[in-house]
């Protein structure tokens, strides 16, 4: 029997839990593993019940411990996971006419059960904190926090749609590039993701587990698991600095860091997240099937969902006075058969993450089977604001401000994807990470042939 290798795989998973300190998700538990996010639910699924973690769904959720490092065993851990074989033993069935296989399994077998019985007593004595101690002097040990001096071509930041699909484009003209990405895709509260060509109904984690696998199969591609902190412009390109201190060098820099749903502090909006409080009618609309929908007036656009959710189910426009509607638009709406409700909205009820409706200040609940909200967007990381990008303002928020070739007002540095576009969803951030690649080679290709030049003149 194959020994199972579930045990140490938790272990790493919860050691990285406890450095993070802050809820991680599947997707980002799997990237730190190298491995699926299906294997990282089923295993944390079981945790979950042995009562070692907790987790919640929707807006800033993920996987939690909850219990303390110095309270947990290795012999907890081997008994949550079902007490898997820790040492192999001999096939079930012997051939009954061979003495000499008789024997061997007979000796090997109690050895081995000897020694399982001296390793689980050895692990009821080791602590989680014990591992998180040794982990700490193996990372000053090894100087976790030197700086590293590779020069990479291309540093991508952000390692979701828009940066992996610029990050395959850059590996396959043979130049060296980094993909630096903490985990956390915008896209990571739906189970599902729609309208993508080829790939529609599948998990967007499935899609970006796929996606790495592919860029990492070239020779001149690396990937960091990480959260980039800080960057600055030096003479020969960029320098990225990690939270951990590590520092990766590379002539260019695309950043891809995406943005982040602001959510209104509405009680029941942010536990349900993703499933049926949604954002892109093109996204999610179809599989509601029809019936009931709301629109939540959030930002001066939301009319413009209600406008077109139409088309999906009858809907309902709970508007909110400090973004009136004025005449045409109200027109519009009516044209388009959306009710209008006025009366202010307090809460979003249901056993999360269903939803029954939508509570009225009057006392009214609205039934909806979804509810739709065009939520104001902020830039899911500082990188680009401190290392002196200048942004645009947009009907949404704000976004990283590009020339035609994706380069940002800072000299070599490009961005991508959601954090430099108003149209968002997985196509057309993939499609803007690959013209930012096209044109970060581009302006490779001039300054190496630039160099080239000038040393031949020299």
């Amino acid at each position: 029997m194959k020994h199972d290798s579930r045990l140490s795989a938790t272990l790493h998973a919860l050691l990285h839990m406890a450095d993070h300190g802050k809820p991680m998700t599947s997707d980002h538990l799997a990237l730190c593993l190298r491995t699926n996010p299906v294997v990282v639910r089923r295993t944390m699924a079981g945790l979950r019940e042995a009562g070692f973690v907790t987790s919640e769904r929707g807006h800033g959720g993920g996987w939690t411990l909850v219990r303390d490092l110095a309270s947990v065993s290795l012999r907890d851990i081997h008994l949550a996971l079902g007490e898997p074989v820790l040492l192999p033993l001999s096939p079930a069935t012997e051939n009954p006419g061979c003495l000499v296989e008789q024997a061997v399994n007979h000796a090997l077998d109690d050895t081995f059960r000897e020694a399982q019985a001296l390793l689980l007593e050895r692990f009821g004595q080791i602590r989680l904190s014990d591992l998180a101690a040794d982990f700490s002097r193996r990372m000053a040990t090894h100087n976790m926090q030197k700086e590293i001096t590779m020069q990479h071509d291309a540093i991508i930041v952000g390692g979701s749609f828009a940066g992996l699909a610029g990050a395959l484009v850059l590996a396959r003209t043979r130049r060296r590039v980094l993909v630096i990405d903490a985990g956390m895709p915008r896209n990571r509260f739906a189970a599902r993701s729609h309208g993508v060509l080829g790939h529609d109904g599948r998990a967007g984690g499935e899609l970006l587990a796929e996606a790495r696998a592919q860029f990492l199969a070239y020779p001149s591609a690396s990937l960091v698991s990480g959260e980039a902190v800080a960057a600055e412009t030096t003479e020969e390109g960029i320098a990225v600095r990690l939270a951990d201190g590590t520092l990766h060098q590379g002539r260019r820099m695309l950043i891809a860091t995406g943005v982040r749903d602001d959510l209104p502090a509405i009680p029941g909006l942010a536990e349900r997240w993703g499933e049926t409080v949604l954002h892109c009618p093109y996204c999610h609309a179809y599989e509601i099937g029809g019936g009931p929908i709301g629109v939540l007036a959030t930002t001066a656009l939301s009319h413009h969902q209600a406008s077109l959710l139409a088309d999906w189910g009858d809907t309902t426009y709970f508007a909110d006075a400090n973004f009136p509607l004025d005449e045409a638009t109200a027109a519009l709406l009516s044209a388009r058969n959306v009710r209008i409700e006025d009366t202010p909205f307090t809460a979003v009820e249901g056993s999360a993450p269903g939803i029954d409706g939508v509570r009225l200040a009057d006392g009214r609940l609205v039934p909806v089977k979804a509810l739709f909200i065009g939520a104001p967007l902020r830039m899911a990381s500082p990188l680009a604001q401190q290392i002196g990008c200048a942004f645009d303002e947009t009907r949404l928020g704000v976004k990283i401000r590009t020339d035609g070739f994706k380069q940002t007002t800072v000299r070599n540095v490009f961005a991508a994807g959601d954090a430099a576009t108003e149209m968002h969803n997985i196509t057309l951030a993939s499609a803007d990470g690959v013209f930012a690649a096209l044109a970060i080679h581009r302006s490779l290709i001039e300054e190496d042939a630039a160099t080239s030049l000038n040393a031949t003149a020299a």
